[in-house]
């Protein structure tokens, strides 16, 4: 369900694919809630069976290991995980988010219809991070599934990201529209889920100011007076002041969840009717990968 209206922001996954694609691996609803890690991944104690897919970004040294045995885990891929078993996952490569998708999702109580925890915004209530000694229900697996789903993960290492035309497209000159495409920006140190803040370079001239506040959505990108444009994540604010003159197409909205901090992109200005065709294009990539070995 969306909350927006009431100024609760759409949270979940930030890579929306590589979370469905962990989903669709282990025959889960598109919508079962799993697990994000950023940055680093974390120990996990299996305490019955379970099936687990790792998704996103590259996970450094994941293992599994039980008793004395352990073996390496693949990405992409569906494990069975037998009880007893830690899972150890390392640092994050090629991007900042791991998904651990497990067999009939995480069952911990829905908040608002969602089981999402809200994170960036703590004094709301609605879910937290995941703390050491922690237990999250889940559904016991028995076997491995009959058939497996094959799915064709992103390259993460593009640097440039599709925007269309925003909601204050007009009020920026020619100059500042193209500026934002001839030029190269870099991740601040202080992006998170609410919001990639771009440096290295600023929108010139004078940034249109005493815009009404308007709803927003993820992808919007905002131009403070600073200059410095702000790519709105899925924490993001459900409306702000400040202009907005693209927004990122939804289908290069996981290369933004992906982009570590100090990397570079560039943006590329596509009509509209482009981005529609992008985003078909990635849903039937996930339908048809249903039918796929």
């Amino acid at each position: 369900m969306d909350y927006r209206h009431l100024g609760v922001p759409r949270s979940g996954a930030f890579d929306t694919y590589a979370f469905r694609v962990g989903n669709l691996l282990l025959g889960n609803n598109p919508s079962d809630a799993a697990i994000e890690m950023t940055m680093v991944g974390g120990r996990f104690s299996a305490q019955s069976d379970m099936l687990v897919a790792l998704t996103g970004a590259r996970a450094h040294d994941a293992t599994m290991r039980r008793n004395s045995t352990s073996c390496g885990m693949r990405m992409d891929s569906v494990h069975l995980v037998e009880a007893g078993t830690e899972i150890s996952i390392g640092r994050l490569t090629d991007g900042v988010r791991t998904y651990m998708c497990i067999g009939g999702g995480v069952q911990i109580e829905a908040l608002l219809g969602s089981r999402s925890s809200l994170v960036s915004y703590p004094q709301l209530g609605l879910g937290r991070a995941l703390l050491p000694g922690d237990l999250l229900p889940i559904e016991a697996a028995t076997a491995m599934p009959a058939s497996l789903a094959f799915v064709k993960p992103i390259d993460y290492r593009c640097e440039t990201i599709r925007i269309t035309p925003g909601a204050h497209w007009d009020a920026f000159t020619a100059n500042q529209r193209e500026h934002l495409t001839d030029s190269t920006f870099v991740v601040s140190d202080h992006s998170n889920r609410v919001g990639i803040r771009l440096g290295g370079s600023s929108i010139p001239g004078t940034i249109p100011q005493g815009m009404r506040s308007s709803g927003t959505i993820p992808g919007d990108m905002q131009i403070p007076p600073s200059g410095e444009p702000i790519i709105l994540g899925v924490d993001g604010p459900t409306s702000g002041g400040y202009p907005v003159m693209g927004c990122v197409i939804e289908a290069d909205l996981p290369l933004v969840a992906q982009l570590p901090p100090r990397s570079r992109v560039r943006f590329d200005w596509v009509a509209k009717e482009a981005a529609w065709e992008e985003n078909a294009a990635r849903a039937c990539l996930l339908k048809g990968s249903q039918h796929e070995k």
